[in-house]
């Protein structure tokens, strides 16, 4: 996962976290999969300053998505 390309991620947000609405956001932002950590700690600052993501709810569930595919790898 932490070689994962912007185009990678953003397949992921898309097909996994189920937000594709973000995935320009993750682009402009070139977020790879060497982000993902940085999303998996719940960083709420990172999510909503520098991602402009303010939907609550969103965030959590970007948290949750991105620290399961941190620990246990990309989805089967």
């Amino acid at each position: 996962v932490h070689n994962w390309t912007i185009e990678q991620t953003s397949e992921w947000l898309t097909s996994n976290v189920e937000l594709p609405q973000y995935v320009p956001t993750f682009i402009q932002h070139r977020v790879t999969g060497a982000t993902l950590p940085r999303l998996a700690v719940n960083n709420m600052h990172y999510l909503s300053n520098v991602l402009g993501i303010k939907d609550p709810i969103h965030k959590q569930k970007i948290a949750l998505k991105a620290m399961d595919v941190v620990l246990f790898g990309p989805p089967k």
